[in-house]
């Protein structure tokens, strides 16, 4: 899975800092947000699920994880339609597998920050 990181530069008015803050933010923001959505799928708390989808799509769209997005964007609309709810743990499971590609990314970024991007 591959960054871009140009809506971030943007934000960022080319301050290396903010960055490397927002970066080390996201990083720890996804695992807590994929174990919260984890733990109210057990629940089948589905507007919980809906609403921490639609916080963390907007948060992981700042860094192009598209294809995480694309997932956060799935899970939404399938409570928002009142869809086929046996359908939600496959698309948990699918978010769980991409976060962990994404955090690699991330973490991999992070060092080319760290050793002075």
């Amino acid at each position: 899975m591959t960054l871009d990181l140009t809506y971030l530069k943007t934000m960022s008015d080319g301050s290396h800092e903010f960055e490397l803050e927002m970066l080390n933010m996201i990083i720890e923001q996804i695992p807590e947000a994929i174990l919260r959505i984890n733990e109210l799928l057990a629940q089948k708390d589905w507007d919980m699920i809906r609403a921490l989808a639609h916080k963390l799509k907007s948060s992981v769209g700042i860094f192009g994880l598209n294809e995480l997005k694309d997932i956060l964007i799935m899970i939404e609309k399938l409570v928002l339609d009142n869809g086929n709810m046996e359908e939600m743990p496959g698309m948990v499971n699918d978010l769980i597998q991409k976060s962990k590609v994404s955090m690699d990314a991330l973490n991999e970024t992070i060092k080319t920050y760290s050793n002075g991007c």
